[in-house]
C-alpha cells in the first residue's frame, strides 16, 4: 500500500513536472513572441516618426513657397495695378480756373470681368500686406497715391 502510493506520488510528480516543463516552454515562447512584437512596433514607431518628420519638413517647404508665390502674385498684382492707373486718363487741376483738365493720350484698358476680379484679388491682398507685421517691420508703404502731388509736379516738368 505504501509503495502503490508511492508509486502514485511519484507518477504525480512525473505528471506535474511535464506540465512545468511544458508551461516553460509555452512561457518562453510568449516571450519570445512579445520580444518580437516589441521589435516591429519599434520598428513601425520609428518609420512612423521619420514619416512625421519628412511631412513636416514638406509641410515647411511648401508654405515657404507659398509665401514666396503670394509675395509674387502681390507684386504682379501691385505692377497690374500701376500700369491700370498709368493707362487711365488722368486729370491734372488747373488752379486758375479750379478745375480738372483731363490728358487723353493714354492707352486703353478693357475693364472687364477678370480685371475687376484681379482688382478685387490686388485690393485685399494689399490689405492683409498692410496688417502685415513683417511689412511693418520693413516700414513698406502700401499709402495710396496722392494725385495731387503727381499733377504738381507734371505741370512742373
Amino acid at each position: 500500500m505504501i509503495d502503490s502510493q508511492m508509486d502514485d506520488m511519484v507518477k504525480e510528480k512525473l505528471a506535474l513536472k511535464e506540465k512545468v516543463d511544458s508551461l516553460e516552454q509555452n512561457l518562453s515562447k510568449q516571450i519570445k513572441e512579445k520580444e518580437s512584437l516589441l521589435q516591429t512596433f519599434n520598428v513601425f514607431r520609428n518609420e512612423a516618426k521619420e514619416k512625421e518628420n519628412k511631412y513636416q519638413e514638406n509641410e515647411i517647404d511648401l508654405e515657404k513657397k507659398i509665401k514666396e508665390l503670394d509675395n509674387i502674385v502681390y507684386k504682379v498684382g501691385q505692377s497690374t495695378q500701376t500700369v491700370h492707373m498709368l493707362t487711365k486718363p488722368q486729370s491734372f487741376y488747373d488752379n486758375i480756373h479750379k478745375q480738372a483738365l483731363e490728358k487723353h493720350d493714354v492707352m486703353h484698358v478693357v475693364d472687364d470681368e477678370e480685371t475687376l476680379i484681379l482688382e478685387e484679388e490686388n485690393r485685399s491682398k494689399m490689405s492683409k500686406k498692410a496688417k502685415d507685421l513683417e511689412a511693418i517691420k520693413q516700414d513698406i508703404s502700401h499709402k495710396p497715391i496722392d494725385y495731387e502731388k503727381v499733377n504738381r509736379l507734371n505741370e512742373d516738368f
